[in-house]
C-alpha cells in the first residue's frame, strides 16, 4: 500500500520478464493450434477416405486421402514438441507451415502465424529448450 492508502504503483517486471511471458503463451497458442489443426483435417481425410473405400469403392483415392491424413500427424507431434518447448518442434513446425500454405483459408492463416511466432517474435527463440 501508498502512503495515501492507495494500492502501491505498478513497478512493471525486469527487464525482460513480460516478452518472455508473451513467447510463452504464443507457443502454448501455437502448440495448441497446431494440435487442433493436423488432429481436424487427419480425422477429416481419414473420414473421407473411409467414405471413398466403402461406399465408392474407389482405393486409389481412399490411399490417397489416407496419406493426407498420415501426412498431418507431424503437425500434431510439432505442436506438442511446442508445448513442451522442444527445439526440434520449431524446424518440424515451420516445414509443416510451408506446406499448409496451400490450405486455403486456415492453413494459410496458422502458417502465417506460426511464421510470426516462430521468426518474428524474437523472444520466442530463446524460449526453447535442448
Amino acid at each position: 500500500m501508498h502512503r495515501s492508502g492507495a494500492p502501491a504503483p505498478y513497478r512493471g517486471h525486469r527487464a525482460g520478464e513480460r516478452e518472455r511471458g508473451t513467447a510463452l503463451r504464443q507457443l502454448t497458442i501455437l502448440g495448441w493450434s497446431w494440435i487442433a489443426y493436423g488432429s481436424a483435417v487427419a480425422a477429416l481425410a481419414a473420414a473421407a477416405a473411409g467414405y471413398t473405400l466403402i461406399v465408392l469403392g474407389d482405393g486409389r483415392a481412399a490411399a490417397e486421402l489416407a496419406v493426407l491424413a498420415l501426412g498431418f500427424v507431424p503437425g500434431v507431434i510439432a505442436g506438442i514438441g511446442l508445448r513442451r518447448r522442444r527445439r526440434w518442434a520449431r524446424h518440424v513446425t515451420l516445414v509443416m507451415a510451408a506446406l499448409s500454405v496451400l490450405f486455403i483459408p486456415v492453413g494459410t492463416m496458422i502458417a502465417g502465424y506460426t511464421a510470426w511466432v516462430l521468426l518474428m517474435h524474437a523472444p520466442t527463440r530463446d524460449a526453447f529448450v535442448r
